[in-house]
């Protein structure tokens, strides 16, 4: 087996149907509350993937699980396939950037 070093992380998934280990680079989410908006993106590696950004930093416990999923969803992405969940605190509400916090905690679990 070959394995290449890609970046700093590697992840290996077994592929039983053809009966070979496959490396992939693991995938990376943040929350970004640092603007006006919050925003979703994600990573895999140093490659920025797919962003997404909506209106509501002070709705934020009632909207951050909805848009994390259907963000996952629409780019068609497990949960499991993420491997860390970061959050980038905002400047204006402690609160939000708490709620994140515990939020990606909570889903990494």
């Amino acid at each position: 087996m070959i394995i290449a070093a890609i970046g700093r992380r590697l992840k290996r998934c077994k592929s039983r149907s053809l009966g070979v280990a496959l490396l992939t680079i693991p995938m990376d989410l943040t929350i970004d509350l640092s603007k006006e908006e919050p925003c979703l993106v994600l990573k895999q590696g140093n490659k920025k993937i797919e962003s997404y950004c909506w209106d509501g930093l002070y709705q934020l416990s009632e909207t951050l699980i909805l848009e994390i999923d259907k963000f996952l969803k629409k780019n068609k992405i497990k949960l499991e396939d993420i491997e860390e969940i970061k959050v980038v605190p905002s400047k204006k509400s402690m609160v939000s950037s708490r709620i994140a916090k515990a939020v990606a905690l909570g889903l990494k679990l």
